[in-house]
């Protein structure tokens, strides 16, 4: 399931949406791609054009996390779902991405939620 093409550029406004959407932390996207926070920020003020590789990379995010999501939704039907606290050590997304996924399968399947250390 793809939620967003890859072809066109990616407008500040639509950055901002899906990296909230994905509860990805200005700071874990600066890491990830290699640019400061106040980059990101100036993007979502419009002070700035979000760059091609930053716009790819989030599409490439909301792609994956759908795809996670979906697997997820028919694997974790019928147990309940493990959200990480904040500070899992380990993943490759920041704890809140996670969490949002957890949110999203509870969503679709009615299970419950567990914290998961």
């Amino acid at each position: 399931m793809t939620l967003i093409k890859r072809s066109a550029d990616m407008s500040t406004a639509e950055f901002r949406c899906w990296r909230e959407f994905l509860g990805l932390p200005v700071a874990w996207i600066a890491n990830a791609l290699a640019i400061t926070p106040d980059t990101i920020k100036r993007w979502e003020r419009a002070d700035g054009d979000v760059n091609r590789y930053a716009g790819l990379m989030m599409r490439h995010w909301v792609n994956d996390s759908a795809m996670v999501v979906n697997k997820l939704t028919v694997a974790l039907s019928k147990q309940p779902i493990k959200a990480p606290m904040e500070g899992t050590k380990g993943l490759d997304m920041p704890p809140s991405w996670h969490r949002m996924i957890s949110a999203r399968v509870a969503e679709r399947t009615g299970q419950v939620i567990e914290w998961h250390e």
